[in-house]
Protein backbone atom coordinates (compact mmCIF):
# COMPACT_ATOMS: atom_id res chain seq x y z
CA UNK A 1 0.00 0.00 0.00
CA UNK A 2 2.81 2.52 0.56
CA UNK A 3 4.38 1.29 -2.54
CA UNK A 4 1.11 2.52 -4.29
CA UNK A 5 1.11 5.33 -2.76
CA UNK A 6 4.54 6.78 -3.37
CA UNK A 7 3.98 5.35 -6.61
CA UNK A 8 1.04 7.54 -7.45
CA UNK A 9 2.72 11.40 -6.02
CA UNK A 10 5.67 9.97 -8.18
CA UNK A 11 2.99 10.26 -11.28
CA UNK A 12 0.62 7.59 -12.93
CA UNK A 13 3.82 5.91 -15.02
CA UNK A 14 5.59 5.23 -12.44
CA UNK A 15 2.68 3.33 -10.81
CA UNK A 16 1.84 1.35 -14.17
CA UNK A 17 5.94 0.28 -14.26
CA UNK A 18 5.61 -1.14 -11.11
CA UNK A 19 2.45 -3.27 -12.00
CA UNK A 20 3.64 -4.09 -15.15
CA UNK A 21 6.99 -5.39 -13.55
CA UNK A 22 4.94 -7.05 -10.69
CA UNK A 23 3.02 -8.65 -13.33
CA UNK A 24 6.03 -9.33 -15.17
CA UNK A 25 8.16 -11.45 -12.76
CA UNK A 26 4.96 -13.10 -10.80
CA UNK A 27 5.02 -16.80 -10.80
CA UNK A 28 2.87 -18.94 -13.65
CA UNK A 29 -0.61 -19.46 -12.67
CA UNK A 30 -0.88 -23.21 -10.98
CA UNK A 31 -3.14 -24.46 -13.76
CA UNK A 32 -3.53 -28.07 -14.86
CA UNK A 33 -3.71 -28.59 -18.81
CA UNK A 34 -7.41 -29.82 -18.15
CA UNK A 35 -8.07 -26.36 -16.63
CA UNK A 36 -6.47 -24.24 -18.60
CA UNK A 37 -8.42 -25.50 -21.56
CA UNK A 38 -11.45 -25.51 -20.42
CA UNK A 39 -10.89 -21.53 -19.53
CA UNK A 40 -9.47 -20.58 -22.36
CA UNK A 41 -8.77 -23.37 -25.34
CA UNK A 42 -11.62 -22.67 -28.24
CA UNK A 43 -12.08 -25.93 -30.89
CA UNK A 44 -11.89 -24.45 -34.49
CA UNK A 45 -15.42 -24.20 -35.93
CA UNK A 46 -14.80 -27.52 -38.87
CA UNK A 47 -14.69 -30.04 -35.58
CA UNK A 48 -17.73 -32.55 -34.35
CA UNK A 49 -17.61 -30.27 -31.20
CA UNK A 50 -16.73 -26.75 -32.25
CA UNK A 51 -17.13 -23.79 -29.58
CA UNK A 52 -15.09 -23.74 -25.93
CA UNK A 53 -13.51 -27.00 -24.68
CA UNK A 54 -15.07 -29.01 -22.45
CA UNK A 55 -13.53 -31.31 -20.14
CA UNK A 56 -17.22 -33.15 -19.81
CA UNK A 57 -17.20 -33.98 -23.89
CA UNK A 58 -14.19 -36.40 -22.79
CA UNK A 59 -14.04 -37.11 -19.25
CA UNK A 60 -10.95 -39.85 -19.51
CA UNK A 61 -8.73 -37.17 -21.09
CA UNK A 62 -8.61 -34.78 -17.86
CA UNK A 63 -6.23 -37.35 -16.11
CA UNK A 64 -3.79 -37.45 -19.17
CA UNK A 65 -4.07 -33.12 -19.95
CA UNK A 66 -3.63 -33.09 -15.72
CA UNK A 67 -0.19 -35.33 -15.66
CA UNK A 68 0.80 -33.44 -18.52
CA UNK A 69 0.52 -30.44 -16.60
CA UNK A 70 3.65 -28.03 -16.02
CA UNK A 71 3.64 -28.40 -12.06
CA UNK A 72 2.66 -32.46 -11.97
CA UNK A 73 5.09 -34.07 -10.93
CA UNK A 74 4.99 -37.05 -13.50
CA UNK A 75 8.00 -37.61 -15.53
CA UNK A 76 6.75 -39.76 -17.60
CA UNK A 77 3.05 -40.75 -19.05
CA UNK A 78 1.92 -43.60 -21.25
CA UNK A 79 -1.55 -43.89 -22.68
CA UNK A 80 -3.51 -46.98 -23.99
CA UNK A 81 -6.12 -46.05 -25.68
CA UNK A 82 -8.70 -46.72 -28.93
CA UNK A 83 -8.10 -44.97 -31.75
CA UNK A 84 -9.63 -41.34 -32.71
CA UNK A 85 -9.92 -40.62 -29.06
CA UNK A 86 -8.79 -36.99 -29.13
CA UNK A 87 -5.44 -37.43 -28.11
CA UNK A 88 -4.78 -34.77 -30.82
CA UNK A 89 -6.40 -32.25 -29.03
CA UNK A 90 -4.72 -33.12 -25.84
CA UNK A 91 -1.51 -32.19 -27.66
CA UNK A 92 -3.11 -29.02 -28.55
CA UNK A 93 -3.87 -28.24 -24.99
CA UNK A 94 -0.54 -29.58 -23.38
CA UNK A 95 0.96 -27.50 -26.32
CA UNK A 96 -0.87 -23.99 -25.85
CA UNK A 97 -1.12 -24.26 -22.43
CA UNK A 98 2.87 -24.40 -21.84
CA UNK A 99 2.70 -21.62 -24.72
CA UNK A 100 0.75 -18.97 -22.40
CA UNK A 101 1.68 -20.39 -18.93
CA UNK A 102 4.91 -21.47 -18.94
CA UNK A 103 7.18 -21.03 -22.44
CA UNK A 104 9.64 -23.69 -22.93
CA UNK A 105 10.73 -25.51 -26.23
CA UNK A 106 8.34 -28.25 -27.09
CA UNK A 107 8.81 -30.98 -29.33
CA UNK A 108 6.28 -33.71 -30.88
CA UNK A 109 7.52 -36.91 -32.62
CA UNK A 110 5.61 -38.78 -35.47
CA UNK A 111 6.90 -41.94 -37.18
CA UNK A 112 6.98 -40.18 -39.99
CA UNK A 113 7.81 -35.63 -41.27
CA UNK A 114 4.68 -36.05 -43.32
CA UNK A 115 2.42 -37.02 -40.25
CA UNK A 116 3.89 -34.56 -38.14
CA UNK A 117 2.85 -31.99 -40.84
CA UNK A 118 -0.02 -33.34 -41.53
CA UNK A 119 -0.69 -32.92 -37.55
CA UNK A 120 0.12 -29.61 -37.52
CA UNK A 121 -1.59 -28.13 -40.45
CA UNK A 122 -5.14 -30.42 -39.76
CA UNK A 123 -5.53 -29.96 -36.03
CA UNK A 124 -2.47 -27.98 -34.26
CA UNK A 125 -2.44 -24.66 -36.51
CA UNK A 126 -6.32 -23.96 -36.57
CA UNK A 127 -6.12 -24.94 -32.63
CA UNK A 128 -3.77 -21.74 -32.38
CA UNK A 129 -5.87 -19.85 -34.61
CA UNK A 130 -9.50 -20.51 -32.98
CA UNK A 131 -7.77 -19.76 -29.67
CA UNK A 132 -6.83 -15.80 -29.57
CA UNK A 133 -4.83 -16.09 -26.31
CA UNK A 134 -2.58 -18.45 -28.09
CA UNK A 135 -2.37 -17.27 -31.28
CA UNK A 136 -1.27 -13.75 -29.82
CA UNK A 137 1.69 -15.25 -28.50
CA UNK A 138 3.15 -17.10 -31.22
CA UNK A 139 4.82 -15.02 -34.31
CA UNK A 140 3.92 -16.28 -37.92
CA UNK A 141 6.02 -17.97 -39.75
CA UNK A 142 8.48 -15.69 -42.11
CA UNK A 143 9.00 -17.27 -45.91
CA UNK A 144 12.66 -18.99 -45.64
CA UNK A 145 14.13 -19.07 -42.23
CA UNK A 146 10.66 -20.73 -40.48
CA UNK A 147 11.18 -18.80 -37.52
CA UNK A 148 7.97 -18.83 -35.67
CA UNK A 149 6.40 -21.69 -37.51
CA UNK A 150 4.89 -24.10 -35.58
CA UNK A 151 6.22 -26.82 -38.28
Amino acid sequence: MRDAAGALRRGPLALLGSAAFAAGVAPSPQLTVAEWAEQHRVVPDKSAYAGKWRNDVFPPLVEIMDRLSPHDRANRVTVLKAAQMALSEVRANVAMTYVDIDPCDIIFVHPTRDGVRDWDVEKFQPAIDATARVKAKIRAAKARDGEGSTN
